[in-house]
C-alpha cells in the first residue's frame, strides 16, 4: 500500500463516490460533489492498493496567523477516515486499518498544525490514532428506526410528540415536500440570528447548493410547513444509503409552540420511511434539543471527535489561555 495527497480535482468523482458508497464510515458529507460544493479547496490524503483506494481522509487546510489548520466544517455533520472491506476476519481487518492510520498520520502535510474532525460512528478502532497523539473526545447523535413502518413509528413517540402533531394538523398548518433550500436557510437566520452571523455566507450557499444538486438524484429534499401561504418551519433532508438523514431545521419564533416541526418529522417518515432502515437526527448534545429528538423514540449512538495538535507549546498554552478568559467573559 501507498499514500499520497491529492486536491479534490485530482481525484476521478465517480470512482471517489463508488469508495465512499462501499466504505462503511461512508456518508453523503464525503461524497465528492457535496465537498466540492462545501469545500472548494479540500484535499484528501489517499491510500491505495493494486490501483484501489483503501483508505482515505478528506480535509481542508485554511491559514490564520500564519497558522495552518482544518477543522470539521459547518453542514457536514462527520468526515474523518474513511476505510475500504479488506477481510472479513477481525484481525486481519483491524491490522489494515491500523497500517492505513499510520500512512494517513504520515502523509499529512507537516505544516499543518492542528486538526480537530467528527469521524462517523462507523468509525470504531480508534486507538490507533490515539497511540499517534490525536486527542478523542465522544460525541452523540440519534438515530430512529424506521423499519416497522410509519404508524408504528408514530405509536413509538412520546405521546407530547403526538399532541404536538394533532395541534399543528389541527391549526391548519400543511406540510410541503419541495426543492427550497433557500427558505429553509431564510427561517434558520431569522430564527437563530446569533448563531448565523458565526457562518460564513460561503456555506448557507453551499448548503443549498448540495441541496438543489442531490434533489436531482432523489437524495434530499424539502419539507416546509406552512401557515396559509406563510413558510414557518423547515428541514433540509439528505438521503444516502440505508439512511434518511434530517440536517438543518428551523421553526419561526411565533411558530415554536405550534407543533410545526414535529409535523414536518411524522410527514417526512411517511413520505420516505418505506425506503430508509434509519432517520438520523445528525445529534446534538444540547438537552433541550436532545430531549426533542428523544421524543421520536430515538437512540443515543456514539461518535468520537478525534483532534490532532501540533501547535508549538508556547502558543498552545496561550491558545489555550485565551479560551478560558473568553469563556470566562461569556459566563
Amino acid at each position: 500500500m501507498n499514500a499520497k495527497l491529492l486536491a479534490g480535482n485530482e481525484l476521478d468523482a465517480a470512482a471517489w463516490d463508488e469508495f465512499v458508497t462501499q466504505s462503511a464510515q461512508g456518508n453523503i458529507y464525503h461524497c465528492h460533489s457535496y465537498l466540492s460544493h462545501l469545500l472548494p479547496d479540500w484535499q484528501a490524503v489517499i491510500v491505495e492498493e493494486g490501483g484501489q483506494i483503501m483508505a482515505a481522509f478528506p480535509f481542508e487546510s485554511r491559514q490564520k496567523w500564519g497558522i495552518n489548520y482544518a477543522l470539521q466544517p459547518h453542514f457536514a455533520q462527520y468526515l474523518g477516515i474513511l476505510f475500504a472491506q479488506k477481510s472479513n476476519q477481525v484481525y486481519k481487518n483491524l491490522e489494515f486499518q491500523k497500517k492505513t492510520i499510520q500512512l494517513i498520520h504520515e502523509t499529512l502535510p507537516a505544516d499543518l498544525r492542528y486538526l480537530s474532525y467528527h469521524f462517523a460512528p462507523e468509525f470504531e478502532y480508534d486507538l490507533p490514532l490515539i497511540w499517534l497523539g490525536w486527542k478523542h473526545r465522544m460525541r452523540y447523535t440519534y438515530w430512529v428506526d424506521i423499519r416497522k413502518g410509519y404508524d408504528p413509528f408514530l405509536q413509538s413517540c412520546a405521546s407530547h410528540v403526538r399532541r404536538e402533531i394533532k395541534k399543528a394538523e389541527e391549526a391548519g398548518i400543511v406540510v410541503r415536500a419541495e426543492n427550497n433550500p433557500e427558505a429553509v436557510v431564510q427561517i434558520l437566520k431569522t430564527a437563530k440570528p446569533e448563531a448565523a452571523k458565526g457562518i460564513e455566507n460561503h456555506f448557507f450557499v453551499a448548503l443549498c447548493s448540495n441541496s438543489r444538486h442531490y434533489f436531482e438524484t432523489q437524495q434530499s429534499c424539502c419539507l416546509l410547513a406552512y401557515d396559509g401561504e406563510k413558510p414557518v418551519a423547515g428541514i433540509i433532508y439528505f438521503f444516502f444509503k440505508n439512511k434518511m438523514i434530517y440536517y438543518q431545521g428551523s421553526t419561526l419564533p411565533a411558530y415554536k409552540n405550534s407543533g410545526a416541526m414535529s409535523n414536518i418529522i411524522a410527514e417526512s417518515v411517511r413520505l420516505f420511511g418505506s425506503k430508509y432502515e434509519c432517520l438520523d437526527f445528525d445529534g446534538s448534545m444540547i438537552e433541550p434539543i436532545e430531549r426533542f429528538f428523544r421524543g421520536f423514540g430515538a437512540f443515543p449512538v456514539r461518535y468520537g471527535n478525534f483532534t490532532l495538535d501540533r501547535l508549538p507549546v508556547l502558543l498552545r498554552w496561550g491558545y489555550s489561555l485565551q479560551s478560558t478568559l473568553t469563556n470566562r467573559k461569556r459566563h
